[in-house]
């Protein structure tokens, strides 16, 4: 849902201002968040299953694994899952396509990180983690984790037969992000306070979902709770 929303809000003027903004965001009345709240609401009361809130992601995943719902907003990573038999039926790779979200926005974060090098190590130990780093964010290495889980990086210059390294839908991202993108930008989850990421935003969700709660009020009692946690 964040994802989806991180979408909506990216299409709407001003969104993507918002979106990379290097500070957390704490109030969420302007119309683009209300619009936002709005396509929300009438995704979950049209386009997707019953158990859609509060569901795992097992669950989210299932449904679409298994045609229960025709799209899931979610990582390149997963495109592994879809030749496994054990979760998807055979041959479901073969129906499946990948793309960017509507309006030609790519969501990711260019300030992701895997490792750490604590302190207080060795010299020599300092010196074999900084050795490895190097290795690991080498343009070789980076090309290969892009080829085996997806992923951009328009700053590494690849090697000539990059493309063809990629399965179908891989590839059919990677076309879409080479020729569509108008707008990459960070997720709702960057730029929120972790009290509204956490808690109050899926909290708040199921009286948005059923109509007990308008967009409007959505949007007010979010801001109202992140006021609190500036």
């Amino acid at each position: 849902t964040m994802l989806l929303a991180s979408a909506f809000l990216a299409n709407q003027p001003g969104g993507t201002e918002v979106l990379n903004s290097t500070d957390f965001v704490y109030d969420y009345t302007d119309p683009m968040w209300v619009k936002t709240f709005a396509e929300i609401q009438k995704w979950f009361q049209n386009y997707t299953t019953d158990n859609a809130i509060g569901a795992a992601y097992a669950d989210a995943a299932n449904n679409f694994l298994n045609k229960r719902t025709a799209i899931i907003a979610n990582g390149p990573w997963m495109t592994a899952a879809f030749s496994d038999t054990s979760k998807a039926p055979e041959g479901f790779e073969k129906k499946v396509g990948a793309s960017i979200y509507p309006g030609g926005v790519a969501l990711g974060s260019a300030t992701g990180y895997y490792y750490w090098i604590p302190k207080k190590l060795s010299d020599e130990k300092t010196e074999a983690a900084l050795a490895f780093l190097e290795f690991i964010n080498s343009p070789e290495e980076l090309e290969a984790y892009m080829v085996a889980e997806g992923g951009y990086a328009p700053n590494i210059k690849t090697s000539d037969d990059f493309l063809s390294k990629f399965g179908p839908i891989l590839g059919d991202l990677k076309k879409d992000v080479k020729e569509n993108m108008n707008e990459f930008t960070q997720s709702l989850g960057k730029i929120w306070p972790p009290q509204i990421v956490n808690s109050e935003f899926g909290r708040n969700l199921p009286l948005l979902a059923n109509g007990s709660m308008t967009p409007e009020e959505f949007a007010k009692q979010l801001t109202e709770k992140a006021q609190k946690f500036k």
